[in-house]
Formats: C-alpha cells, structure tokens, sequence
C-alpha cells in the first residue's frame, strides 16, 4: 500500500468518526445544528420535540454520511 493510499483510508476514517459523532451526539442531546456554517454559529438547532421531522433528516443524513465513508475507507483499503 502507497502513502497515498494509507492517507485516504484515514481521511475516510476522520470523516466517518465525525459524522458518526454528529449523529450520536444529536439524539443524545436531541438536537442538531442546521447544514449551513451560520446556523452552527449562531447556534440554530432542530430539536427532537419541535421540528421532529428535520430532526430526523439530519440523523439520517449524518448517519448515511458516517456509513458512506466508512464504506469508502474500505473500499480504498481492499483495491
């Protein structure tokens, strides 16, 4: 295996770990910041009781996003 290589693997991997921790973190807390660098700024969160249906995209959507990457570090570590 080349440097290059090894480095997408972990990149793949931080990628995973993170969004995989959003994810988490967001129905621990039931609440998750917006997509949009402003919202994390200014603290906008969707909250599990009021906006339940954002809520819920966004826990998907990390969680796809964490399973995408995990994936794709796997795929690069196999070829």
């Amino acid at each position: 295996m080349s440097f290059t290589r090894y480095l997408k693997v972990l990149l793949c991997l931080v990628a995973a770990v993170a969004s995989g921790f959003v994810a988490v973190a967001g129905l621990v807390r039931r609440a998750v910041p917006g997509l949009g660098q402003a919202a994390i700024v200014a603290g906008d969160m969707y909250r599990s009781s009021a906006q339940a249906s954002q809520f819920w995209f966004l826990i998907v959507l990390w969680s796809a996003a964490c399973a995408g990457f995990a994936w794709l570090a796997w795929c690069i570590y196999r070829s």
